[in-house]
């Protein structure tokens, strides 16, 4: 017998879901949007190093997305 799922502590707020329901839908386009492309298999298999090809692609995009805008990273509008 597997343990029974936690009831939610709190009752659901339509506040909360409203704010939640206008960001999701603000950021959606931004999640699906491609931001490059791959032209060959990135693996998770670790090298002599112990780092993986795709650790270091997400540490890399990661990186770059959040970069000042002096140094090539994402601008925000103030």
């Amino acid at each position: 017998m597997g343990a029974q799922p936690m009831a939610p502590v709190f009752a659901a707020d339509a506040g909360v879901q409203q704010l939640i329901d206008t960001y999701r839908a603000a950021a959606e386009p931004l999640a699906q949007r491609p931001v490059g492309q791959l032209t060959a298999a990135v693996l998770r298999q670790p090298g002599p190093s112990l780092e993986t090809p795709l650790g270091n692609l997400t540490a890399d995009a990661q990186l770059a997305a959040t970069r000042g805008s002096e140094q090539g990273g994402r601008r925000f509008p103030s």
